[in-house]
């Protein structure tokens, strides 16, 4: 846990407090008790300095000291990167998780990067699902969202959502098989659609030390396939992988083509 008095976040507390007599008179005494507190923050400014890089000079001249670029940062109390003076888009702004609201997650994430100032600003923004830490949504500067989708047991991506309707679609075999020369693998598919009838498909199959033995690569969806098998490329005639050329290409695989 953080010592307070490095927190820049912490609320003013009432200390001290009692009774206290505003207003006395010797024959009735004390007509008005006020509940007076005073005011503490433990937060020291004196600790501002964290060891952060908050600025960097750069000179297009090294013998001269005129012309030189400044580039500044700011951090906020856990040390993330709160805006930085940027060649791109003059700056940049982020925002992170929780942002001091005392969550589980505070400060855990940047949701959030805005480059530019002033009126011209573009954003770009990310969802997190808070109890595995991967990426639920991207957002870009034109407000398009991508969706990502993830295994229930293994937490790998299953698939992504584009803005624009194309999708990638992730299969795996964990099994491992053996090929004509008693090499075991398993393999990875990778689908690219491009509508609801036509993608880009891969099959990327792995010895047990998860080296990448051979691939096979649809890259024209309608004429061949690319077929890598011990660092040579095999041409083959098919459609998109799916019933008979699936099977096609498993019995090259297996047979050791």
């Amino acid at each position: 846990m953080h010592d307070p008095a490095f927190d820049p976040f912490q609320q003013t507390q009432e200390i001290n407090c009692h009774w206290e007599c505003w207003n006395f008179n010797q024959q009735e005494g004390c007509t008005d008790w006020e509940w007076v507190c005073t005011d503490y923050n433990p937060y020291d400014a004196t600790t501002d300095y964290r060891g952060n890089v908050t600025s960097v000079t750069t000179y297009p001249d090294a013998t001269s000291t005129s012309g030189a670029i400044t580039h500044a940062t700011t951090y906020d109390i856990a040390g993330n990167a709160m805006t930085t003076q940027v060649d791109c888009c003059q700056v940049k702004s982020f925002t992170y998780s929780g942002a001091g609201t005392g969550g589980n997650h505070d400060y855990a994430y940047p949701i959030s990067v805005t480059s530019g100032g002033g009126s011209t600003t573009l954003t770009t923004s990310v969802t997190y699902d808070f109890n595995t830490g991967l990426v639920g949504t991207t957002t870009d500067e034109n407000s398009q969202v991508t969706t990502y989708y993830y295994a229930s047991d293994s937490l790998r991506p299953v698939m992504i959502q584009y803005a624009n309707g194309v999708k990638t679609s992730y299969y795996y075999s964990d099994g491992l098989i053996a090929d004509v020369g008693g090499h075991y693998h398993y393999f990875v598919n990778t689908s690219q659609w491009l509508d609801s009838t036509h993608y880009h498909d891969g099959y990327h199959f792995y010895d047990g030390r998860g080296a990448v033995a051979q691939t096979f690569d649809n890259y024209a969806y309608e004429s061949e396939f690319n077929v890598v098998y011990a660092g040579h490329r095999i041409r083959c005639d098919g459609s998109s992988l799916s019933g008979q050329q699936s099977l096609l290409l498993w019995r090259l695989w297996l047979a050791g083509y």
